[in-house]
């Protein structure tokens, strides 16, 4: 065991870092524990049964030995184990063994492993003698010289015995359950033993009067680890009253799992007599039928105590007996200090050579007392954190630098560095102090302290002694913070000049250059060994220098405005800069050089002149596109116009003439496609112009691409009878897509009217959608006229048509797919158009990105106005356009409405006031002093015309309009030329503002 050596299998069950650190290998194979380790070991041979036992240890390891010993000899050995071991300490024994024999003793920590806990118990403990080798030897009376020691001993004994006895008051000390393990003091008073089978338990054995407060004490210092008090508990003691004071206090200096308590009484005051206990309030009150069975219990108790009696007479015959083999022990001993006796002079003789060695060490210290004094000065005065390490790791020795950067205190020498190394960022100290120690080379490393923005260059050497044998490092702290700051502040600069575009030059006090930048040789031309050295007037183009003054006020610690200069590159081209000139002080402060930084500027004149020109044309480009808005706005007005009564003039003709002729009938269709078709052209020409001008907004939100495309089909039915062709639709899934379902019908709108113009009669159309990845499909195809590839290329500019297109009578404005286009690309989409050639129809895909989320199954409700029943309402028109009034007059009248009619803003203000409306139907753009914005503020402020419903019927249709009708007032904003049906529903559900006339 003392040789440590253990076969090279133990490899399989030890972990790598336990072999490295604890164990060495052999040169003939297999492992040894380390030297350093096995010295810390004592070895010895030791019997458990005939040996005196050790005294105070941490652990006794006794596996698979007890198996061996009967039990007799086991209930001897387990109490000089309790007895060894120190107070919480532990036990280890074979998977065979167990101490259930002694639950009184030892506490299991961990049952399956066999791991056990001393308890504090007391215990009686039969040593040992058979292993002093003193049997059969006669042994002699002590020596005279020993019996006065022996009798002071005995002494100071009975002193602590009396001084407990008569002063100290009475107490017990208890386990968690009440049962007592030791008596200290005269506890009559308080404690007596019960009848019947004799116990020690606290709660059994005090009086009546004390037991209940005993209980709760004992169990709330139990469970709170506290010490609990119960003050003037009154106890009968031979015919008085005794107040009595009890302390329940855990004794937690044995440890904090202690489970011992000291249960304390104290006299707190003089016993008074009943009359004065009955004055006072102190005379217990206890019930007949708990006093009777109070008794029963004490006659109980006293026949366990009989019997606990004659079992003491019993213990007491054994005791006897036991101390005969003591006083036999005794004499053992004796002889045992006789041979003392003798080593003593031995000693004496030792001793006196330990004089003469003691009187060299004494010269020894003095000398490593100077030393010492040298190197606490020399840890004073060089300011550097050191720390001396042994071979485990632990602080030797350490600098008063080193105790503000660890936190050490002079208790801390012994401590394992592991223990408070601080948090470096950079490096692991206890890592680079383990490999200095097994390479034995120095190691440097530059460490930042984490709670702290403290830089330290950390130098770690191995301890050598005088023999060049190491045995430990040594580590010192350098702060380099400053000086790492300023190297890091010069690395930066360095880098930021070399990196820098700009020419960046140090001149010396004659103007010569002493540094030049990449920047500069970029700028010029010029290497850096090719300028240093020369002049800064090597790069003027002129004899004078043009900074000649700059350079002098920097010399003089003055700075001057940036200079715009003309300087020639090494080529011989001109670059024009703008340069800067700096004084340049050192650390004390004197002017050292000048700094001559300079930016070509070429580039960004021209850029700046090019700018200013852009800006002009920018300008110019605006207004012009400002005035082609404007003229869009005023032409979609004007030709909207005309349109307001043509549409209105349809609608009464197909109303009011009961049974038109064939021919009648053709003409109204006809005038109602044409005004139709000039509406459609108007929105498409005005769509496109605000989409060039990026003022068109999509109002996005979740639909079924399916159920869109569906109704524009349903919708074109008619148009597509009327043309003589037929359209097939074909969907097989919902296709979810992020759009605006008004702008995505009017692409699919503008696709089928160009099918439907440009197919002949008895031909098909094929509208089909499909999912293809990610990705909406929706094909719309022809069996037309087709198209040549110079038309293909083309077909979605704008105003893009064919001469084929336009000879055979079919073209329009050629806005439809160019609308088309710019309509699906703000929609995240794709438009293609292909054709097999003239005669061959057309194929017309759209391609938009699907979504996750499905479109809420709803139907979308008519924009209808709340309100009541059909009744009769008056509505005043103001329209300056005598066609357009008189055909809306017309129609209120068919409607069964009155209808009142204006033809300026005033007369229709004042025609409100004198018979207040319930509907007012406005223009906006109105002759006279009053526009339509005018007429609507004066009645929203007139009482009388306030609730009315105003709706605003204009040609105008931009963004800005609307947004000008609401601010003004306007319930409704209708673009001419409205739907007579649309207006007819809302006047219909309008409110009745004024009772029926």
């Amino acid at each position: 065991a003392r040789a440590g050596r253990y076969p090279e299998t133990i490899a399989d069950r030890v972990c790598p870092e336990r072999l490295e650190r604890f164990f060495a290998p052999r040169p003939n194979g297999g492992w040894q524990i380390r030297k350093q380790i096995r010295d810390m070991c004592v070895f010895s041979t030791h019997s458990i049964i005939s040996d005196p036992p050790f005294s105070r240890l941490d652990l006794i390891s006794c596996r698979n030995v007890l198996i061996y010993l009967e039990s007799d000899l086991q209930r001897t050995v387990f109490p000089l184990f309790h007895y060894g071991l120190r107070p919480g300490g532990f036990l280890l024994l074979g998977p065979s063994e167990s101490v259930t024999a002694h639950p009184k003793l030892f506490t299991a920590v961990d049952a399956k492993q066999r791991i056990f806990q001393r308890r504090e118990a007391k215990v009686s403990v039969r040593f040992p003698v058979g292993g002093l080798g003193l049997s059969g030897r006669r042994i002699a009376a002590a020596p005279h010289g020993h019996e006065p020691a022996a009798r002071d001993q005995n002494l100071t004994r009975t002193l602590e015995r009396l001084i407990l006895a008569v002063y100290a008051p009475p107490a017990v000390i208890v386990r968690g359950n009440g049962e007592i393990v030791f008596v200290s003091g005269q506890t009559r008073k308080f404690l007596e033993l019960a009848p019947g089978a004799a116990g020690i338990n606290v709660l059994e054995m005090a009086s009546k009067e004390l037991r209940p407060y005993l209980h709760v004490l004992l169990r709330e210092a139990t469970s709170k680890r506290q010490e609990r008090i119960q003050r003037g508990v009154s106890l009968p003691v031979d015919g008085h009253i005794q107040p009595v004071d009890i302390v329940v206090r855990p004794l937690l200096e044995l440890g904090a799992d202690s489970d011992l308590y000291a249960v304390i009484f104290y006299e707190a005051g003089t016993s008074l007599s009943p009359e004065q206990a009955e004055a006072e309030g102190r005379a217990p009150a206890i019930g007949d039928a708990h006093a009777a069975a109070l008794e029963t219990e004490l006659r109980s108790t006293r026949e366990n105590l009989q019997t606990a009696v004659e079992e003491l007479e019993v213990a007491n015959e054994e005791l006897k007996s036991s101390n005969e083999e003591l006083q036999s022990s005794n004499e053992e001993l004796q002889s045992a200090n006789e041979e003392l006796q003798t080593s003593k002079e031995e000693l004496q003789s030792i001793n006196e050579e330990l004089h003469t060695v003691n009187a060299e060490l004494s010269r020894k210290l003095q000398e490593l007392d100077k030393a010492n004094s040298d190197l606490q000065n020399l840890f004073a005065s060089s300011r550097i954190a050191t720390v001396f390490l042994a071979g485990d790791l632990t602080i030797k020795r350490f600098s008063p630098e080193a105790s503000q950067l660890f936190r050490l205190i002079d208790s801390d020498v012994g401590r394992d560095i592991t223990d408070i190394v601080p948090k470096f960022a950079g490096g692991d100290l206890v890592a680079d102090a383990e490999r200095v120690l097994q390479t034995q080379a120095p190691l440097q490393r530059e460490v930042h302290l984490l709670d702290a923005d403290v830089w330290y260059l950390q130098r770690i050497q191995p301890y050598r002694t005088t023999d060049d044998v190491v045995v430990g490092v040594v580590i010192t702290f350098v702060d380099i913070t400053d000086l790492k700051s300023a190297r890091d502040s010069a690395r930066r600069l360095a880098a930021i000049v070399e990196s820098s575009h700009d020419a960046i030059l140090a001149l010396d006090d004659r103007a010569a250059i002493v540094t030049w930048n990449h920047g500069a040789e970029l700028m010029f031309g010029h290497t850096a060994k090719e300028a240093a050295g020369r002049t800064i007037d090597f790069l003027a183009p002129g004899e004078s220098s043009p900074f000649a003054s700059a350079f002098a006020a920097a010399l003089r610690g003055e700075r001057s405005p940036p200079i715009e200069a003309f300087l020639r590159r090494k080529d011989g081209s001109r670059v024009q800069v703008l340069a800067s000139l700096s004084p340049i002080t050192d650390t004390q402060g004197s002017r050292a050089a000048v700094s001559w930084i300079a930016r070509d500027i070429t580039q960004h004149e021209r850029d700046r002149q090019a700018l200013r020109e852009s800006q002009e044309r920018f300008h110019e480009v605006n207004a012009a596109d400002r005035k082609k808005t404007e003229f869009l706005a005023l032409l979609g007005h004007e030709l909207r116009n005309p349109l307001a009564p043509i549409r209105n003039a349809i609608h009464y003709l197909r109303r009011a003439v009961p049974a038109p002729t064939p021919e009648i009938q053709r003409a109204v269709e006809m005038v109602d496609r044409q005004a139709t078709h000039m509406a459609r052209l108007i929105d498409d020409l005005l769509d496109v112009s605000r989409i060039s001008s990026g003022k068109i907004l999509l109002k996005k939100r979740p639909e079924d691409l399916v159920g869109v495309v569906r109704t524009v089909v349903e919708d074109h039915r008619a148009e597509a009878a009327r043309a003589g062709v037929s359209v097939q639709f074909s969907a097989r899934e919902p296709l979810p897509v992020n759009g605006d379902a008004a702008r995505l019908s009017q692409c699919i709108s503008n696709i089928l009217g160009n099918a439907f113009k440009f197919t002949d009669p008895g031909g098909r159309i094929s509208v089909v959608l499909e999912r293809r990845g990610d990705t909406a499909v929706v094909r719309v195809s022809d069996n037309g006229v087709g198209m040549d590839p110079e038309t293909l290329a083309r077909a979605f500019e704008p105003f893009a048509q064919s001469d084929v297109h336009l000879a055979r009578g079919r073209g329009g404005l050629g806005l439809g797919l160019s609308l088309v286009k710019a309509l699906v690309e703000l929609h995240g989409g794709t438009v293609k158009a292909t054709s097999a050639g003239q005669g061959r129809g057309t194929e017309v895909s759209i391609r938009l990105p699907l979504v996750a989320t499905a479109p809420p199954d709803t139907e979308a409700d008519s924009p209808e106005l709340s309100g009541g029943p059909d009744d009769r309402r008056h509505v005043l028109v103001i329209e300056d356009n005598e066609d357009a009034a008189q055909s809306l007059g017309m129609l209120l009248d068919m409607w069964g409405h009155a209808a009142a009619i204006a033809d300026s803003g005033a007369a229709g203000v004042e025609a409100a006031l004198a018979d207040p409306p319930d509907v007012v139907l406005c223009d906006l753009s109105l002759s006279g002093s009053m526009d339509g914005y005018e007429v609507c503020r004066a009645l929203r402020a007139a009482s009388s015309t306030a609730g009315a419903l105003i709706i605003a019927m204009t040609g105008h249709g931009l963004a800005s309009d609307t947004e000008n009708v609401k601010n003004a007032g306007f319930d409704l904003h209708l673009i001419k030329p409205v739907d007579p049906e649309a207006l007819a529903r809302i006047i219909h559900n309008s409110q009745l503002v004024h009772a029926p006339r």
